[in-house]
């Protein structure tokens, strides 16, 4: 289809590297949160043999190369905490105004 571009058919590249897979799968969401196509690599060989993570590489966070830079932007607003929940849910959030 003329102008549709398929994300599925562009290389991967990888975004990050985490020891946890369940840090990957954190990281994932956050992604996915944001539309992208994250997928993981090498998660069943650091759970299955963890002790091995460090020379195995981790866990790979992978998106298709034209999502890098999107990718790259969501990462940083999630480690500078744009998506960090309020301490206190019962909180009126128009007390904090």
């Amino acid at each position: 289809m003329p102008g549709h571009h398929d994300p599925t058919s562009d290389d991967f590249v990888c975004v990050a590297t985490l020891d946890s897979p369940t840090e990957a799968h954190l990281l994932k969401g956050v992604l996915e949160a944001v539309h992208l196509t994250p997928h993981l690599a090498d998660e069943h060989m650091v759970r299955n043999y963890s002790l091995l993570a460090p020379a195995l590489g981790g866990v790979r966070v992978l998106v298709p190369a034209s999502e890098v830079a999107a990718a790259h932007r969501a990462i940083e607003e999630f480690e500078s905490g744009a998506y960090r929940l309020d301490d206190d849910p019962d909180e009126d959030p128009a007390a904090r105004r």
